[in-house]
């Protein structure tokens, strides 16, 4: 394999699983927001569930889970249909199939899923650019937005004010929190944020400070430290960084303002579970420190702040009007009933990877000892190109080439590789990329495929013997110059020749 064809196949590869991903991703959306309908607008557990969102973009798309809700709907076929991308049938690494045999249909009930090709080659290309060059936009954007940020706290003035300081320190005591916390002000921005975990600092706009009344600061700052306690900045910074990557899903975009909204939610009503402002006197330093804000807004916001996000002031002042549902066995009922969501929804593998090395090594254990003893179809020629994903010749696109090309003088002969009875003889297949083609069942569930034909010499029904001549190497169908294409099929699937054939005795 080349440069082009490796880079070819992980554009491909990497296009296709940001599609997988989105796939996935959508499916997750859809149950939670179901299930947000439905359920209490508590913001804890809205946390949860639109964390489980993104949570399934982290993980891989093999992961699985036995009882998860993938596996049950793999039994009732409906994952098959919702996931199944279609899968290459061609010979000769075409995009034209063959009919399968008479023998293979019988044994169908026993088959192994055929591997799925790589779909596609230079459009999978061109959306890796495009994908390249918008995520490279985006992190270009969300970088500036934190480095201005860290510019502007580095830049800003500590805070001095005594009773601000003492405020501080309570907040810190309430909060159970030993990490030193910075106050820092300047005119630069006109909406408090903060910044930072384990050194976090509190930005406050220098018009707050100049209040009279010591309440709103007091509001601000208590919020400000219910973020620090739970560690916002670094999810944000993290929700931020999965935003930039699948800038192009607009599901992940609704889920991060969601997550948002709900954070702030919960921040509102931990500062006034713990007593420290009143919800009406809360409710009113909102709308103050909204009017402050000069609507500075970035595409991605990666800073826990009071007064950011105006739009849904209307949906935390509702929240402080609910019910505070805060207390310590509600939560944990809520965190069990999340995690078992989460082990339903997010794995998307029906079946464990263990439990498909095991199949796999299990099933090519059969294959090698119910096999018949094959041979080499041609005694002279040289193997042009194995079994496995390539780039098509022709067609220019990756695509699993499922049998052996074996370079050889037109008119060479091709023999039988093994005892067996001649299923399908095609004669008139020029159209078609395979040409020429014979297929020969053997037993145990066995067939050879013989294609690119010059002639046959065999008819259908006949028997034959192994290293028995039954045609001769062309060029009948799509292809660059005389060769055999060679196919081993087990139950209809195709099997690499080389497991059982032994291809370096050709001659020259």
């Amino acid at each position: 394999m080349n440069l082009t064809e490796l880079f070819l196949q992980l554009a491909a590869g990497h296009v296709d699983f940001l599609v997988l991903q989105s796939i996935y991703t959508a499916i997750v959306f859809a149950v939670v927001w179901l299930i947000n309908i439905f359920s209490a607008r508590v913001p804890y557990w809205q946390i949860g569930l639109w964390s489980l969102v993104l949570l399934r973009l982290l993980l891989p798309p093999g992961v699985s889970f036995p009882l998860s809700g993938c596996s049950l709907l793999q039994q009732t076929g409906v994952w098959t249909f919702l996931t199944d991308f279609g899968v290459d049938t061609a010979l000769d690494g075409s995009d034209t199939a063959l009919p399968v045999s008479r023998f293979d249909i019988e044994a169908r009930h026993s088959a192994i899923p055929q591997d799925s090709p790589i779909r596609g080659s230079w459009w999978h290309l061109v959306l890796f650019f495009v994908w390249s060059a918008g995520f490279s936009a985006f992190l270009f954007l969300y970088i500036r937005r934190l480095r201005r940020i860290h510019h502007l706290t580095q830049a800003a003035r500590p805070v001095t004010d005594s009773h601000v300081l003492d405020w501080i320190a309570h907040l810190r005591r309430r909060f159970h929190l030993k990490r030193t916390i910075r106050v820092v002000t300047s005119n630069d921005l006109a909406v408090p944020f903060t910044l930072g975990t384990l050194r976090p600092v509190i930005y406050v706009p220098a018009a707050l400070l100049r209040q009279e009344r010591g309440s709103l600061i007091r509001s601000v700052l208590a919020h400000e430290v219910a973020h620090i306690s739970r560690f916002d900045d670094i999810k944000l910074k993290l929700q931020g960084m999965i935003q930039v990557f699948y800038f192009f899903h607009p599901l992940v975009w609704i889920s991060n303002r969601y997550l948002r909204q709900a954070r702030e939610c919960y921040c509102d009503q931990l500062v006034v579970y713990k007593n420290l402002v009143g919800p009406d006197q809360y409710g009113r330093h909102l709308l103050d420190v909204l009017k402050l804000d000069s609507g500075y807004e970035q595409p991605v916001n990666p800073l826990p702040a009071l007064g950011r996000y105006g739009h849904q002031i209307r949906r935390r002042l509702k929240n402080l009007k609910g019910e505070m549902q805060m207390k310590r066995h509600s939560m944990v009922i809520a965190t069990g009933v999340l995690i078992l969501l989460g082990f339903i929804l997010l794995p998307m593998s029906g079946r464990t990877a263990s439990d498909a090395q095991q199949e796999a090594a299990d099933q090519s254990m059969k294959e090698i000892s119910s096999a018949p003893e094959f041979s080499c179809p041609l005694k002279s020629g040289r193997v042009s190109d194995g079994y496995g994903r390539r780039l098509h010749p022709i067609y220019k696109k990756m695509i699993l080439h499922r049998g052996i090309d074996i370079a050889a003088e037109k008119g060479t002969p091709v023999y039988a590789a093994a005892d067996g009875v001649v299923d399908t003889t095609v004669i008139n297949g020029a159209k078609d990329g395979a040409g020429k083609y014979i297929i020969v069942h053997h037993s145990d569930g066995y067939s050879t495929v013989y294609t690119q034909l010059d002639r046959i010499d065999v008819i259908k029904g006949q028997t034959i013997t192994a290293g028995e001549a039954i045609a001769a190497v062309g060029s009948s169908g799509l292809s660059t110059g005389p060769h055999l294409h060679f196919e081993l099929r087990l139950a209809g699937k195709a099997i690499d020749p080389e497991t059982l054939i032994r291809f370096d005795d050709l001659k020259p």
